[in-house]
């Protein structure tokens, strides 16, 4: 059943306009038939097993869904918010579509303008930004972004069908966090998005026990004022 959906779906024009899917497509046809072809040379197994999945002995160990790592992942991440900036609007809904099964929290812009709405309306860990835009290009949005002290926090991974390096080396000038060509590799995507929200993260915890430090010696100055008055009095 999976080798024939799967080839069917491959032949499907809809599907193949969608960046990416095809491959992933090629790969479960694959993994199928290897499998498939494994149950079918599986001679070592004795004809009780092979045949009968009640002969086979109890699993010594019930994973609960605490120790599902899927499931780890999305609990970790379930307060993490992303911010897909695209003016395609299949690009925006591929991308929300493997964001959410990682856990995070999506929200969707199709222009620049969009998009510096929302950043300023809510708290964003990530934006996703492609560069060709109408009105206000990714380019654009970049420099603005990294110009305010409010938003310069906020780590941009530029996605992009652009194959000229200049453009790359621009947008990581520019102060973007990382640049991944279209179409993306979703492994790639899912490892490049977990470094740059970590490394927002620890920024965040470093900057916070900064201002504790701060608010610390200011409370020490004043004690040191009141000690010296009282010493004067």
């Amino acid at each position: 059943a999976v080798l024939g959906f799967s080839a069917l779906s491959v032949a499907d024009p809809a599907i193949t306009r969608i960046p990416g899917l095809s491959d992933d497509l090629t790969k479960i046809r694959e993994a199928a038939r290897n499998l498939y072809n494994l149950i079918e040379g599986a001679t070592v197994l004795p004809n009780s097993l092979r045949h009968s999945s009640r002969q086979l002995p109890p699993l010594a160990w019930n994973p609960s869904p605490s120790d599902d790592p899927i499931v780890a992942e999305k609990s970790r991440n379930s307060n993490t918010r992303v911010l897909i900036v695209d003016d395609d609007a299949m690009n925006r809904e591929m991308l929300a579509r493997r964001l959410q099964k990682m856990g995070y929290k999506t929200r969707q812009a199709e222009t620049g303008h969009h998009a510096l709405d929302e950043l300023k309306q809510r708290p964003f860990d990530l934006v996703l930004l492609d560069l060709e835009m109408p009105g206000m290009n990714g380019f654009e949005f970049l420099k603005i972004v990294k110009s305010d002290p409010a938003l310069r926090s906020v780590p941009i991974i530029v996605v992009s069908a652009s194959e000229h390096i200049s453009d790359a080396i621009q947008c990581i000038s520019d102060g973007a966090e990382d640049f991944l060509n279209k179409p993306f590799d979703p492994v790639l995507l899912r490892a490049r998005v977990f470094s740059s929200i970590e490394k927002k993260r620890l920024r965040d915890t470093d900057r916070q026990l900064l201002q504790e430090l701060e608010t610390e010696k200011s409370l020490l100055v004043q004690e040191k004022e009141k000690s010296e008055q009282l010493l004067l009095n």
